[in-house]
């Protein structure tokens, strides 16, 4: 990382962590959290979005840095607001569990949150696979196969419905494994 992608993302670290307490005693934690989770990826994408509607600078402007240099705070304020809440919410989850069943267990609690997090990792990856896969398919879809003589069309499109099948089988699959261990950790508590 350069000083230039630091110090933007420290102050907006900062900003973020004092920004969390006043956005949750203005609405209340929960809304302040989902407000910020929304605001992140459209506050990420949006000097692409900017750049490809004409409302960006261009590379050569004076104001192409500064501009940047505010979005990756403004990212780094939404991040680390949200984040800050979530830790928030999850502290106030252990307190009521305590007063429910009379022990501790705040390492179960965010051994949770951080293996949420792994699964929210794993189907973003398998998303941008599921991408993959349909670029690739379009892409060999337009071009004639060297195969093509040896299979009909019927053969094809049996073959294209059986791995289609087999793909959301294997997708569902993860689905069921993932509910089958929060179902699993809910029935511990």
């Amino acid at each position: 990382m350069t000083d230039h992608d630091r110090r933007p993302r420290a102050v907006g670290a900062v900003a973020g962590s004092v920004l969390a307490p006043y956005a949750a005693r203005l609405v209340g934690k929960k809304a302040a959290a989902l407000t910020a989770f929304a605001l992140s990826i459209p506050t990420a994408v949006s000097p692409f979005i900017l750049r490809i509607l004409g409302f960006f600078p261009l590379n050569h402007s004076a104001w192409l840095l500064p501009a940047l240099l505010l979005f990756i705070v403004l990212v780094t304020l939404i991040g680390t607001s949200a984040s800050i809440l979530i830790a928030s919410m999850i502290a106030d989850v252990v307190e009521d569990s305590q007063v429910k069943t009379g022990r501790r267990s705040e390492g179960l609690f965010f051994a949770a949150s951080a293996f949420t997090g792994k699964l929210v990792e794993v189907n973003l990856v398998l998303g941008i696979v599921r991408l993959a896969l349909i670029v690739l398919a379009i892409v060999f879809s337009a071009i004639p196969l060297p195969f093509e003589a040896d299979m009909t069309g019927t053969a094809l499109t049996l073959w294209w419905v059986a791995v289609t099948i087999l793909y959301l089988v294997a997708s569902d699959f993860f689905q069921v494994a993932r509910l089958a261990a929060f179902v699993q950790f809910w029935r511990a508590q």
